[in-house]
């Protein structure tokens, strides 16, 4: 049950995002961090198919997704992070298979400006 909310919710972010994209301008990067190995990869790799296949179908492809394992640990979540806004230069972040990590980098993201979308000022098409 938790997996098909955790699906259900990605999809809906997904499709979110799916009306603010414009056919001319360059794909919008995503990050998805979630736990593809070790203790929480069966949530981990639930979480990237859905991610997935929400883009696909839903989007058409619409969004560059960059999965990060985050390797059942918060280190490994934070290394994943580090990666995405640093070398990517990813501008919203989702997934996250455990607690902990979310927990863990929702102050660094916080600081930087990176992190979830912001659905507040969806009515004016702002993120």
């Amino acid at each position: 049950m938790l997996v098909r909310t955790i699906a259900v919710t990605l999809a809906c972010i997904i499709l979110f995002f799916a009306n603010e994209v414009r056919a001319a301008e360059p794909k919008i990067k995503i990050g998805v961090i979630t736990s593809l190995t070790l203790d929480a990869a069966a949530y981990g790799t639930d979480t990237k198919n859905a991610v997935t296949l929400a883009n696909e179908l839903l989007a058409q492809n619409a969004y560059e997704l960059i999965v990060e394992d985050e390797q059942s640990s918060t280190q490994g979540a934070l290394r994943g992070y580090q990666k995405l806004v640093n070398y990517d230069g990813v501008k919203y972040i989702i997934g996250f298979s455990l607690n902990s990590s979310l927990i863990a980098l929702s102050p660094i993201a916080m600081k930087s400006g990176v992190g979830r979308p912001d659905f507040s000022d969806q009515r004016n098409g702002k993120l």
